[in-house]
């Protein structure tokens, strides 16, 4: 057996490669009733790579065109590709319908993501969960801005390890 080896370790890197089934999950986001039945299919032109997010895109009988984005990893993905595929389409076709974002969990970092997004958008920007896809499902609200935390000085002071640090930070204290 060899101790050191060429090969490269971490893991299948074909499997995050893998582009998403876009037939499969657009059908089981149909029978979760997450999207409105307008004739969803793949969305070649997005520019989203395939394995990151599925993008699909309908037209209903007013004309009203509506994008999906989904991710079956996070919603975060989906938020980056809705936000992504609605400026392009906005930017080339003044596009002002409404884009998707779905996906069956919405992290705490994808949450902070939603709560960044708040400019003005040329289109209607909608989230939503659909866990394990077939549960209840509900809109997303976005994670607000952490409060900074309260400390009383006295445990400031304390984590102070040089005692001159200590005894200044004590004085700047009183000062203020």
């Amino acid at each position: 057996m060899r101790r050191f080896s060429r090969k490269r370790r971490g893991g299948n890197h074909e499997s995050t490669e893998r582009a998403i089934d876009a037939e499969l999950w657009l059908g089981r986001l149909r029978e979760a009733d997450a999207i409105p039945d307008l004739g969803f299919a793949p969305w070649a032109e997005s520019e989203v790579p395939g394995h990151y997010a599925l993008v699909a895109r309908g037209t209903g009988e007013e004309g009203l065109t509506r994008v999906v984005c989904f991710s079956p990893v996070d919603g975060g993905d989906a938020l980056m590709a809705a936000l992504a595929t609605g400026a392009k389409l906005a930017k080339e076709e003044s596009f002002s319908g409404e884009v998707l974002a779905i996906a069956p969990r919405w992290s705490i970092r994808s949450r902070r993501r939603l709560g960044l997004v708040r400019a003005e958008l040329p289109f209607t920007l909608r989230t939503q969960s659909v866990p394990s896809l077939g549960e209840t499902r509900g809109e997303v609200e976005p994670e607000s801005d952490l409060e900074p935390a309260a400390l009383p000085s006295s445990s400031l002071a304390a984590s102070l390890v040089n005692p001159n640090a200590r005894s200044l930070f004590v004085r700047a204290v009183q000062g203020m």
